[in-house]
């Protein structure tokens, strides 16, 4: 068998460019940044859009929870439960009361804390919303739903996998495809 060895050695053009194409490939920060911003436009066009990343339809907010919170303080995300004098005037009928805001969207604090995190070999996408007093993070109860309210995803097609959507795949592979075009 015959063989062929090329050393390439120097700083011609070729050996600039493979320098260049191994810098890009050691730190590609800048594709981790624009898979997190695509991933964030797409949990942005979710709140929109009212659907998972699977595209099913958020279930509706539940007509009881709906009247706490538009009784509890008009959206005021510190106003906590209402009162017995508004539960009580609601329930006679002397109070009307309507749901502030939209679906996952009652303060809009959640939606405001979405951001990404890149690094050069990851990129964190997540939201930072804790209950009052802090015992729970909003996201992750509708990420993955509760006993008493279902699941609305904004994340993951499937939380417990950690599976992206469909549509989300498909843009994370363009966004490397594209990188990888750019180094090459």
């Amino acid at each position: 068998m015959a063989t062929l060895t090329i050393n390439i050695d120097g700083d011609g053009n070729i050996a600039r460019r493979l320098d260049e194409v191994i810098s890009a490939l050691s730190h590609p920060m800048p594709m981790m940044a624009a898979i997190g911003a695509r991933i964030e436009a797409n949990i942005n066009l979710r709140f929109e859009t009212k659907t998972d990343p699977s595209g099913a339809p958020w279930a509706p907010i539940s007509p009881l929870t709906s009247q706490f919170y538009a009784l509890g303080g008009a959206g005021d995300p510190g106003a906590g439960k209402p009162s017995k004098e508004r539960w009580g005037a609601f329930r006679k009928g002397e109070l009307q009361a309507e749901l502030p805001g939209s679906l996952l969207e009652r303060t809009r604090l959640m939606r405001q804390s979405l951001a990404h995190n890149p690094a050069d070999f990851s990129v964190e996408i997540g939201m930072s919303r804790a209950t009052p007093g802090g015992k729970w993070q909003i996201p992750m109860l509708h990420e993955f739903g509760t006993r008493s309210m279902p699941r609305r995803g904004l994340l993951t097609a499937d939380p417990e996998t950690g599976q992206l959507g469909t549509e989300d795949e498909a843009d994370v592979l363009a966004e490397i495809e594209d990188y990888l075009s750019g180094v090459l």
